[in-house]
């Protein structure tokens, strides 16, 4: 019998040699069994090579090699051990021949110390050199493996490390069937072969990575193209003398070149000439600071101008210093810019036109308030003076007609002021602690008579569950229900009209921040207003019916300006009607409970009690209306003050340089120096002196802002005309109290 072989591979016949004299037969037998070894490790080298040559993939390079140390060979199997990274450290089999290969199915094997790490195979994958095991059946280390080894006639086995770019990179393993099967110069033949393999897996590593770095070239010059050509701006690439080196299709459509006549081309070429002049300085700034951003503009290939804007980047494009422009067509931005700033600059126009309009409203508005207070405060100072004279019964019928259509023409006067403030939004709530009750009497007093005189009843009705004292602003509440009365009167013409005051919901508890909803409804049984018409009532300058403004009167403001007074204190206002049957207002605002005042202390209320002035007081009045100066003259005598009137702020100076006085009444608006400038001065005097005497501004001036713009003026108070005598009593009070 003849092992199988090769080309350049003698036969070697295993018949017994015959025995000369002298010659050991145990030593022909050793000599024969080491050349069948030598030869078949030949064998199994020469056709590894040949495998590693021909080797097209990892996977068939593997196989190649184990097929050829089993087919050539003669080996029973061989297989190649990968090294696993998971916990258990295992060992995959990436590949394996011979005609014991069923061995290897759920074959277990780690690298890891332990019995099944200890084998030839994990502990070259451990230690990176050949193990050999010479006898499976008794060597300790084999023995997880035993009994399958033996089924299948194994009894030697041979692991040999592979390495690729040094390191260890797997094991090649190899079985034979009789005990001491590698010998040393066998080893060093597969060690060589396992040296092949590793440079066969070296160079198919190499020649992948080759071949991946080529298809990377492609596809990623495929993938720039198909990038740059499917952006719709134009892209342009070009070195630092201009020369364009690549664009794609967006740069051709733009400017209506081709791609091969403009990659002949330079940026000078397709700049207009003002742009191209600025190229020189622009390059200089790439290349100081790597990227850059300008406007410019190109020129078709029919001459027409492409306004860009144009950021550039410096590069390395085909191992030259390069730089990538990208470029947006901003024709369309300009004209839209172009149409943006004459739109701004007409609305501009427009607002300069909306605001003189406005300003020329709130002076007119302004100056109509000052001209009609002026004189409704003789009117009123007058009428209540009479008042209180000896009048016969028709000369007062007649006198309180005069009071009462002053005070309704002041009303609708304060209406238009109020209406003003809240659009300019300069109306804002005060806070003050107040009497619920007392609010609600006040604000019923003015309309008692009238009601009384169409014959109706007024009913009020404040529930228990209503605090007796509140923190909030008094006076805007009793303004919401004095118009919401005044409403109701005007509208009803028999029956009667009912207030109530009671804590919306939690049945009278404070919510988490201690305030409470009070509930006010005004009810009548009045006209009512038609379904059609309840939505645009709470307008400004809208009622119900056209018809009903001639014949109840009224401007149409009154409940415009309620419900926004009660927005402005984070309330709501809502109506409940039926044409016919009367309606409902209701109106809730949060309000803090608070503390009935002591004995003694004040608390908000138009109508409570006042301190009285000290008499004989000296006040220097500066006023330029002879009637007014008369009017504030009696008022004033007849509390027992000495006055000296004066009629510019210029004699104002004069009189207080002259004379001692406790109190300053001063109007805004007089000939030659105005209030405000004389009280600057005195004001700027004080300042050396350190003295301090109280200037009470007494104005026709009510618009919004009036009264702050005196205080920061250097004025102590702010009385408006008409002039009420219980407000001037009060600055009286104020500045020249009796304990003074």
């Amino acid at each position: 019998m003849f092992w199988p072989v090769g080309p350049g591979i003698p036969a070697v016949s295993e018949a017994p040699i015959e025995h000369r004299s002298g010659v050991d037969k145990d030593n022909v037998r050793q000599v024969e069994q080491e050349s069948r070894r030598a030869i078949r490790a030949l064998r199994v080298l020469l056709a590894g090579k040949k495998a590693v040559i021909r080797t097209q993939d990892e996977t068939h390079l593997y196989r190649d090699i184990c097929e050829a140390i089993t087919d050539e060979g003669g080996y029973p199997l061989a297989w190649i051990a990968l090294p696993e990274w998971d916990a258990r450290k295992s060992v995959r089999i990436a590949g394996g021949s011979g005609l014991g290969s069923e061995y290897l199915n759920s074959l277990e094997v780690t690298w890891d110390q332990g019995p099944l790490g200890d084998g030839p195979v994990g502990t070259c994958l451990r230690s990176g050199r050949t193990t050999v095991i010479n006898h499976a059946e008794n060597d300790s280390r084999f023995q997880p493996w035993r009994e399958r080894a033996a089924r299948f006639g194994y009894r030697s086995v041979a692991a040999l490390p592979l390495r690729l770019e040094g390191k260890l990179s797997g094991a090649l393993a190899i079985y034979a069937g009789e005990p001491d099967a590698f010998d040393s110069e066998e080893i060093c033949l597969l060690e060589e072969l396992a040296g092949d393999l590793s440079s066969g897996l070296e160079l198919w590593v190499v020649r992948q990575s080759q071949e991946r770095a080529e298809v990377a070239v492609r596809q990623a010059a495929t993938e720039f193209r198909t990038v740059i050509d499917s952006t719709n701006d134009a892209i342009f690439i070009a070195d630092f003398t201009g020369r364009l080196l690549e664009v794609n299709q967006a740069a051709c459509r733009s400017l209506g070149y081709s791609r091969d006549e403009l990659v002949s081309m330079r940026i000078q070429d397709i700049d207009t000439p003002e742009t191209a002049a600025l190229l020189p300085g622009r390059l200089e700034t790439i290349r100081e600071r790597g990227e850059a951003c300008f406007e410019s503009v190109q020129l078709r290939r029919d001459g027409t101008p492409v306004p860009i804007e144009l950021n550039v980047r410096a590069l390395s494009f085909r191992q030259t210093q390069a730089l990538l422009g990208v470029a947006r067509d901003i024709g369309e931005r300009k004209k839209s810019e172009a149409e943006l700033r004459a739109r701004t600059a007409e609305m501009a126009r427009l607002k300069g036109e909306a605001e003189n309009a406005n300003r020329a409203k709130s002076e007119f508005l302004a100056n109509m308030s000052h001209e009609i207070r002026t004189p409704l405060n003789g009117i009123l100072g007058f009428t209540n003076l009479l008042s209180g004279g000896e009048l016969n019964a028709e000369q007062r019928e007649y006198n309180d007609a005069v009071r009462a259509s002053a005070e309704h023409l002041l009303s609708l006067i304060n209406d238009l002021l109020d209406f003003s403030r809240i659009e300019a939004g300069r109306l804002e709530p005060d806070s003050a602690r107040f009497s619920v009750r007392q609010c609600v009497d006040d604000a019923v007093s003015p309309v008692k008579p009238l009601a009384e005189a169409k014959g109706l009843e007024i009913l009020v009705e404040v529930s228990d569950s209503a605090p007796p004292w509140a923190q909030g602003d008094s006076h805007r509440i009793r303004q919401v229900l004095l118009n919401l009365l005044g409403n109701a009167v005007k509208f009803t013409e028999q029956g009667s009209i009912a207030v109530r005051v009671w804590v919306a919901g939690h049945h009278g508890r404070t919510t988490g921040d201690g305030s409470l909803a009070l509930q006010f409804a005004v009810s009548d049984t009045g006209i009512g207003i038609p379904e059609g018409q309840r939505a645009m009532i709470f307008e400004p300058f809208r009622q119900a019916d056209g018809s009903i403004t001639r014949r109840f009167g009224g401007t149409g403001l009154g409940l415009s300006i309620s419900s926004r007074l009660v927005a402005l204190m984070k309330g709501r206002m809502w109506l409940e009607t039926r044409e016919g049957a009367g309606s409902t207002f209701t109106f809730t605002i949060p309000f803090i409970p608070a503390a009935a005042p002591a004995t003694g202390e004040g608390a908000a209320s138009p109508k409570g009690h006042l301190r009285s002035a000290r008499p004989g007081l000296s006040i220097l009045v500066a006023e330029d209306n002879k009637v007014n100066q008369r009017l504030i003259c009696r008022l004033l005598e007849m509390r027992g003050h000495r006055v000296i009137v004066c009629d510019t702020g210029a004699e104002v100076l004069n009189a207080w340089h002259n004379h001692k006085f406790d109190l300053v009444l001063m109007d805004l608006q007089m000939p030659e120096m105005d209030g405000l400038e004389a009280t600057r001065r005195v004001r700027e005097e004080e300042s050396t002196t350190g003295s301090h005497i109280p200037v009470v501004a007494m104005t026709a001036c009510a618009m919004v802002g009036d009264r702050e713009k005196c205080i920061q003026g250097g004025f102590d108070g702010y009385l408006t005309k008409p002039i009420d005598v219980q407000e001037l009593e009060q600055v009286l009070a104020e500045y020249a109290p009796s304990g003074a």
